[in-house]
């Protein structure tokens, strides 16, 4: 489980928790900054549109992919890595 405190759009800060994945450190990192990336309105918010953005410039595996899709609490019936 990896913990990392990130501050939202309004300064207010919080830990993602990022649980059940076999990402090392560098993946974790890769990761992030893919959200950063995909985040197109800067609202720190990531939709599904973005997410799966994201993860197609990454080199995970659809196992890796489906479980940070898990992790943020999305619906099993909309996950494209399943």
């Amino acid at each position: 489980m990896y913990d990392i405190l990130k501050v939202n759009s309004n300064g207010e800060k919080h830990l993602e928790k990022i649980e059940d994945t076999s990402l090392s450190v560098e993946q974790y990192i890769e990761y992030m900054i893919r959200l950063n990336e995909a985040n197109k309105d800067g609202n720190g918010s990531i939709s599904l549109e973005e997410f799966i953005e994201a993860m197609g410039k990454t080199n995970f595996t659809n196992a890796e992919k489906n479980a940070l899709w898990k992790s943020r609490g999305w619906k099993d019936k909309n996950n494209p890595y399943k």
